[in-house]
């Protein structure tokens, strides 16, 4: 079975996102979030930058579907940074009231750095990591090498805003064109894009047929699926803002 066909088995990927903020930069990868939690399986996840909490509840929820033990954990100093802004005061307990009841046994959001948590971090311990970031060159440059170590032997790493070339100071997409020859890799062009590297040697076979196709027009077909299921994310939320729903 090729490997377009062998992707759509995964139901994950059309389930509805519990949350959703106004902050909608990440939204369109809820889907792949989901559908890569069931792929994966990770026994720990970390996410470095949680802002208002989108990419790491989709994280989560996608986690708590596929119903396997795993550590979760969300970094960020909740301050905001050059790019982000200043997130306006109480995000980290407006995070924790929404984070803390649907997710709180097996997920900590913690307010710290990303160097601190990384030195409180043993080696060997992540299958899945999405650094998000301060979206500078040297920002991600040094997030990527300060947290390789920390990656398990079947670890992922994935980045978000790859294609943001034209925005002032953002690097990310620099970064992931050195990344991207070096590991086996698949991107995304919507939503600002978003990378995925297989770091760890014990590459899980579905990811590895997949980057094998990155350049391909299977791998075109793929991204054409994901694109699909983000309108209908961002639909979902168009129809709660018309509706007056909560969020």
């Amino acid at each position: 079975m090729n490997v377009s066909w062998r992707v759509t088995e995964q139901h994950n990927a059309l389930m509805p996102p519990t949350y959703l903020s106004d902050v909608s930069a990440w939204h369109g990868h809820i889907p792949f979030a989901f559908w890569l939690t069931q792929v994966l399986k990770p026994e720990c996840f970390v996410e470095l930058g949680v802002h208002a909490g989108d990419s790491y509840m989709a994280w989560c929820q996608g986690l708590q579907d596929v119903g396997e033990p795993c550590n979760a954990i969300g970094i960020d100093t909740f301050e905001g940074d050059e790019h982000a802004g200043d997130y306006g005061a109480g995000m980290y307990q407006k995070v924790l009231a929404v984070h803390n009841p649907l997710y709180g046994e097996f997920s900590t959001v913690v307010e710290d750095s990303f160097e601190n948590y990384a030195n409180k971090m043993p080696d060997g311990q992540i299958d899945l990591l999405h650094i998000d970031g301060c979206h500078t060159y040297e920002a991600c440059d040094r997030d990527f090498r300060m947290w390789l170590p920390k990656m398990s032997s079947r670890g992922v790493m994935v980045l978000h805003d790859t294609q943001v070339t034209n925005v002032m100071g953002f690097g990310v997409f620099r970064k992931w064109d050195e990344l991207n020859l070096l590991y086996p890799s698949f991107d995304f062009f919507h939503s600002s894009g978003l990378g995925i590297l297989l770091v760890g040697p014990e590459y899980n076979d579905l990811l590895s047929d997949m980057c094998a196709v990155n350049g391909k027009s299977e791998g075109q077909w793929i991204r054409e699926y994901f694109e699909v299921l983000a309108n209908r994310v961002h639909a979902q939320r168009n129809a709660r803002q018309g509706n007056g729903l909560p969020h």
